[in-house]
């Protein structure tokens, strides 16, 4: 990039048309250029329109192995458990979990804590079976027992069983997300977009959309939305 300061006249005026044919009439003009920490020219990025971005299948190992690193780190707005949520103490303000409803498992964040009693007061937040049951926003209290980690899937591809479905609706809600194939009432799905916390959850708040879905025969393909419980187990 050139910047000149503008040449004035012998009465202090800007000689604009003289800078302006001054700017087009130079030919060394900076170039900006992108490069390795190790000097190597990448590309040239005078023009936007130069610009190349990799490609989801043409990223390097490091650039995933700085995603993953940054999936684990925390945010201060909102922080997701480890692998363990083995007791009350690891919950933590605005912790994000799941909790058990009616045998299913609501995404949720932590806004309050009382050790004394181990339970704790969360806020649902938006998914797909939230929006479907008007929950979102809504704050409860519950017990320790009732709350999980909450998972990630990272997933890029699924095969559901869901019958009824409109292929073409589902071609439509899905276009800018995932690519899918539909017949004889398997539901194949793969990712458009890099796998991130709730990319799955947004896919399934559009099939929600489509005619001829079915919550229970949703969920039955899909069981990892409800309560495993043993014959001991109390409702959820």
């Amino acid at each position: 990039m050139l910047i000149a300061d503008p040449e004035l006249d012998s009465d202090g005026e800007t000689q604009s048309a003289n800078y302006s044919d001054h700017m087009f009439d130079r030919s060394e003009i900076t170039e900006i250029s992108i490069h390795t920490p190790a000097g190597e020219f990448k590309q040239n990025i005078n023009s936007p329109l130069n610009l190349k971005f990799a490609t989801l299948d043409d990223s390097s190992e490091e650039m995933k192995s700085e995603e993953e690193a940054h999936s684990g780190t925390i945010d201060d707005e909102e922080m997701f458990v480890g692998d363990n949520l083995a007791s009350f103490d690891d919950l933590d303000l605005n912790t994000q979990v799941e909790v058990a409803l009616s045998n299913m498992w609501f995404q949720a964040k932590v806004v309050d804590l009382f050790p004394s009693s181990q339970f704790c007061t969360l806020v649902i937040l938006q998914s797909f079976l939230a929006q479907h049951y008007e929950l979102v926003g809504i704050p409860i209290t519950v017990p320790f027992s009732r709350i999980q980690t909450h998972s990630n899937d990272k997933s890029r591809s699924k095969t559901l069983h869901i019958p009824s479905l409109n292929i073409d609706q589902i071609n439509l809600v899905l276009n800018s997300l995932a690519s899918v194939h539909y017949d004889k009432d398997i539901l194949s799905i793969e990712l458009g977009c890099r796998q991130c916390w709730n990319a799955w959850d947004l896919v399934y708040q559009k099939i929600a959309t489509v005619n001829g879905f079915s919550l229970q025969k949703f969920l039955n393909a899909l069981p990892s939305f409800k309560v495993i419980q043993d014959d001991t187990s109390s409702d959820l």
